[in-house]
């Protein structure tokens, strides 16, 4: 058996999504240093991502929460506010102060 069989199913948890392979090799690939790609490491790291973009996700519902009650709309200033909260993100900073900056004060 998996090693994840009996983890705790998270709500929302998204266990059929899945990236599209040739995307994430293209996107790993921009690395300069990376030449070639294993195909399981390619499926990983689509794994990786999809987890990501869960927890990123699961923290801005909760930013959101703290703004609205019932259903949350997510918004883009929830998106910033979770960045800027975890430290763990930090590397996001960049984007935050650059593209979605523009978004923000064009939107």
């Amino acid at each position: 058996g998996s090693q994840n069989e009996n983890a705790p199913k998270r709500r929302g948890s998204t266990p059929n999504l899945s990236l599209p392979l040739g995307r994430i090799k293209h996107l790993m690939k921009q690395d300069e240093d990376i030449g070639k790609i294993a195909s399981n490491a390619n499926a990983f790291m689509g794994k990786v991502a999809l987890r990501f973009l869960e927890e990123l996700s699961s923290k801005c519902v909760e930013e959101s929460g703290r703004r609205e009650k019932g259903p949350q709309k997510v918004t883009l200033d929830d998106l910033i506010t979770t960045i800027g909260k975890d430290q763990r993100l930090d590397f996001l900073q960049d984007i935050v102060h650059g593209p979605l900056a523009e978004l923000n004060d064009g939107g």
